[in-house]
């Protein structure tokens, strides 16, 4: 067995250098007895030749104690990851691969308790009879502290070896500075590595998050379809397996099959038929030909379409529908239409109910929208729209939760209830025209929607904001009351700070969907907090209009910002805002008192950062 770290293969003499972990990969390629349990790994039975062979091993991912474990500092392993132990002994496989999140971590510097965690991860992976090999994930690393603990238990963040003539890479998608992302000299090895191995009759790549996925949160897909996916195909790699997603799943990227293994033990975060299920793969390598890879969940062995590939998208993507559309205007006078769009990208005719509840209120929902209910049937690879009408409303109290539930060939996929997104209603000055000053408060604790338990009142933090259609361009002048300002964290998270949101797109898009052209956010960092000099950014960057301006100034008890966007900008890379558009401003306010920041928005929530639904929406004042 050869084990290289980084660019280099090492020999044996150099292991101690390495810690244990390494120590005891190169003990097992020497046939040398191991008389101490060595960190994280299992020593093999027999020692292992490198000759070509066929065999088997497992693949497990998302093992960590889940959060509803009580209490916080119980590093215990769940039962159910216990069991999937017990299932790969009974497997016997060659060895395992733990594609990460293997500890609670997160919020651990306080009485050792992330040297605790490992430890009991230690006395937990001594029950595997076979070697186990690890990946970092982002419960394991998360900052500097982490990452330099995991080393030093552990090892080398990434690596590859050798095993009966198969070629094995183990990635870090954790590394601080480069979280995300397989870049800089990781990406170097990674290239060296799959040259030197590529007369290997098998080769399969290991990572904690699957960055191959469009869509996520964690935004790596661009860059892994660029940068690693040719890699990849070029080498031609059998597979590559990953987890950081409480469920399975499995796909076809460019011909080369990917799964999502995540879950080994931890909480689920989806229901059985979308792959919410506790499991492990089984893969067994022949000396030639196609791996087989097999789903084993409850002791039993399934074929790796037990989840159709797409199904998992789809239903994602009704989700999203009911999470971006359907938005409620609080308007006294005049009632909404509430529409959703749904799209069918699967094979199968599914079946959506969507049926109204009565809000926080208790308010009748039969007074407030029609019709209550709504059945509809989605042929496969068809759109269409579901319209409702809502009475005017004022309190959000009143607004209705949406029950709904998918069917495919009558039987019950997955079911949920959500609360609409709600919008604001404000409107803006033209400068030009002799129209009554408007401005948009935001002063009640509703419109705290992060750190609620820490805002003590408007003195604290709440704030008047004027939207004004110039000559040139927007001007948005806020003022903030905020009785503390803080200015000592390095990231914008923790400092104080204000968000302006903008949608310019079309009447009939805005609103609708995730960022797209037209859509855009400023953060803007006052005067105090960045060494008197005020900063601001765009998101996306993309978005960026050149000729924006921003400045602060002190008042009695808070700040002013002004933001000016010029309209050359907005027509060049947005549509110049006309009589209405979506627009929102948010608050960070941190006293520096070792609470959790408060967050205030104007009319959304922190889900502004990546949907429209929430925008408030804005007329020109008659």
């Amino acid at each position: 067995m050869r084990v290289s770290l980084y660019e280099k293969t090492i020999p044996a003499s150099h292991a101690s250098k390495l810690g244990a972990a390494c120590a005891a990969l190169l003990a097992l390629a020497a046939g040398c007895a191991i008389q101490t349990q060595p960190r994280g790994l299992r020593p093999q039975a027999k020692p292992v030749e490198n000759k070509p062979a066929s065999f088997t091993f497992a693949v497990i991912g998302d093992t960590r104690p889940g959060r509803l474990v009580i209490p916080k500092d119980n590093a215990s392993p769940s039962a159910d990851y216990l069991k999937n132990i017990d299932a790969i002994n009974r497997a016997e496989p060659d060895f395992t691969i733990l594609v990460g999140d293997m500890v609670r971590g997160y919020n651990t510097r306080q009485g050792n308790l992330l040297e605790r965690q490992w430890h009991e991860f230690d006395k937990t992976v001594a029950r595997y009879d076979a070697p186990l090999y690890m990946v970092m994930g982002n419960h394991d690393v998360w900052d500097k502290h982490s990452y330099e603990t995991y080393k030093k238990r552990y090892g080398a963040p990434y690596y590859s070896f050798d095993h009966k003539g198969t070629h094995f890479i183990s990635l870090s998608s954790e590394i601080p500075g480069q979280m995300n992302r397989i870049t800089g000299k990781q990406l170097e090895w990674l290239a060296k590595d799959l040259e030197k191995a590529k007369g290997a009759a098998h080769k399969f790549l290991f990572i904690h998050k699957p960055l191959w996925v469009d869509g996520t949160d964690y935004s790596g897909q661009g860059a892994w379809m660029k940068e690693i996916q040719p890699l990849l195909l070029k080498y031609k790699v059998d597979a590559v397996f990953a987890g950081h997603e409480h469920y399975y799943e499995p796909f076809n990227v460019q011909g080369i099959p990917c799964f999502i293994t995540g879950g080994g033990g931890a909480e689920l975060d989806a229901w059985p038929k979308l792959g919410g299920f506790f499991h492990f793969l089984k893969v067994s390598v022949p000396l030639k030909g196609k791996a087989k890879i097999e789903v084993v969940k409850d002791g039993k062995e399934y074929p790796s379409n037990i989840i159709l590939k797409g199904f998992r998208r789809m239903v994602a993507g009704v989700k999203q529908s009911l999470d971006n559309g359907g938005t409620w205007i609080l308007n006294p006078k005049k009632g909404t239409r509430v529409e959703f769009q749904f799209n069918n990208t699967f094979k199968e005719t599914m079946q959506l109910c969507l049926e109204w509840k009565n809000g926080p209120s208790g308010n009748p929902v039969e007074r407030i929208i029609a019709p209550q209910r709504c059945d509809v049937f989605l042929e496969p690879k068809r759109v269409k729209n579901i319209v409702f009408f809502a009475s005017p409303i004022t309190n959000p109290g009143d607004i209705p939760k949406l029950e709904w539930k998918l069917y495919e060939q009558g039987e019950l996929i997955v079911k949920g209830e959500m609360s609409p997104p709600v919008a604001r209603q404000g409107e803006f000055q033209t400068m030009k025209r002799k129209t009554k000053k408007t401005i948009l408060k935001m002063n009640e604790r509703a419109r705290v929607v992060g750190g609620r338990g820490n805002w003590t009142g408007p003195k604290d933090c709440s704030a008047n904001i004027q939207v004004v259609k110039g000559e040139t361009g927007l001007l948005i002048v806020a003022d903030v009351k905020d009785d503390v300002l803080a200015a000592n964290a390095k990231r914008d998270d923790l400092n104080d700070h204000v968000e302006f949101f903008f949608d310019m797109r079309p009447e009939t898009q805005r609103g609708k969907g995730r960022y797209d052209k037209g859509v855009f956010r400023v953060v803007a960092t006052p005067f105090f907090a960045t060494a008197k000099k005020d900063e601001f950014y765009f998101q996306p960057a993309r978005a960026e209009i050149q000729g924006t301006m921003f400045r602060s100034n002190p008042i009695p008890g808070g700040y002013r910002v002004e933001l000016f966007i010029p309209y050359d900008g907005l027509g060049k890379q947005h549509l110049q805002a006309g009589k209405a558009f979506n627009f929102d401003f948010g608050i960070n306010d941190n006293d520096e008192n070792g609470q959790r920041p408060s967050f205030m928005m104007w009319s959304g929530d922190k889900r502004n950062r990546w949907s429209t639904a929430r925008f408030g929406r804005l007329r020109e004042t008659k």
